[in-house]
């Protein structure tokens, strides 16, 4: 008894300076910006991947209703290449809600999942059909929309400036010309040498106008933050692809199997499962954005980004003691490579 009581009295001595000195290191988040090469571009593409280099060409080329358009590099701001650019996905998502109405259900049953996979791109298409006259067709739809406005809950305006549209958009410092680009191929010098891109693998590009350094903050993840409750929200934001790196350490009170007992940022399997067989309790985990989707972290973990939102640090809890009081906390460190 002597011991456990020494144990919670370090805890409750430390924890204030704990706290402390989590709360100023939060504070120290780098962000800091510097000039960039005016002819470099990053491209974001359709298989999910991202490209930096300089491209072959000058100008950028757009046909609009006014007639050709040619927009400097480094007056550019972005692009984005819209349907008329993107004509063999055009043909796809036609031809996947056409089979929404199939007469075959796992052929509705595929197409469902292949347009949901596909995310906010074909909402506009989707949209067309909402009011669809075949019924199967049309309800199929509706739950596609609301599978998308649920999962755009964790993503911010940036998701929404990738949307698919119509015609190609060029993005200046002045205004946005709409209309055809006109180059249908370009090549980029990257530092992994020259690369032939089509128009159509570009989802959106845009011009590099900042170097952004490396992202570091420390933060503490305590007892209340636990992944049933309320994760702790870092005030990072990462990209799709980014890299990070990150270290905890410090004890956590694991009262519910008695005074003495406590967990690392590892967590144990004596402390039940938040994911059976997976992550333990006691475990730190990681979200990108409010969901479920836990990533196990530990008292350390090198995670490449699976998509862009605001990153969550939390204690991985079995369900049966997700109200009981863990004393304590984990120091942790997040590092961010900006791309």
């Amino acid at each position: 008894m002597t011991q456990r009581l020494s144990f919670l009295c370090l805890i409750c001595a430390l924890l204030p300076a704990f706290v402390a000195r989590a709360q100023q290191d939060e504070s120290a988040s780098g962000e800091a910006v510097g000039p960039a090469d005016p002819l470099v571009v990053r491209l974001h593409l359709m298989d999910g991947s991202v490209i930096a280099g300089k491209l072959s060409v000058k100008e950028l080329e757009i046909q609009t209703r006014f007639g050709l358009l040619k927009v400097p590099i480094e007056s550019l701001r972005s692009f984005t290449p819209g349907l008329a650019s993107h004509p063999e996905l055009g043909k796809q998502v036609d031809s996947l809600i056409n089979k929404l109405g199939s007469t075959d259900y796992d052929e509705r049953e595929t197409a469902q999942k292949e347009l949901t996979k596909m995310g906010e791109p074909v909402r506009p298409e989707l949209e067309k059909h909402a009011s669809d006259g075949d019924k199967e067709r049309r309800e199929r739809i509706k739950a596609i929309l609301a599978d998308l406005d649920e999962s755009l809950e964790d993503e911010d305006s940036d998701a929404k400036r990738e949307w698919l549209i119509p015609h190609d958009a060029v993005e200046t410092s002045e205004f946005t010309a709409i209309g055809q680009i006109v180059t249908p191929q370009f090549s980029v010098t990257s530092k992994y040498g020259p690369l032939v891109i089509r128009l159509s693998d570009v989802r959106r590009g845009e011009r590099a106008l900042t170097k952004k350094r490396n992202t570091e903050k420390n933060l503490m993840v305590d007892g209340s933050n636990l992944a049933q409750r309320a994760m702790k929200e870092t005030g990072v934001r990462v990209e799709r692809g980014e890299k990070i790196t990150i270290t905890a350490e410090g004890s956590l009170g694991m009262t519910p199997w008695g005074n003495g007992t406590f967990s690392t940022p590892d967590g144990g399997s004596n402390f039940g499962w938040l994911v059976q067989g997976s992550i333990p309790g006691g475990m730190l985990v990681a979200t990108i954005g409010k969901n479920t989707q836990y990533i196990k972290v530990g008292s350390r973990a090198t995670i490449r980004a699976p998509k862009s939102g605001n990153l969550f640090l939390g204690v991985a809890m079995q369900q049966d003691y997700a109200n009981q009081e863990f004393p304590g906390g984990y120091q942790v460190r997040v590092v961010v490579e900006r791309k």
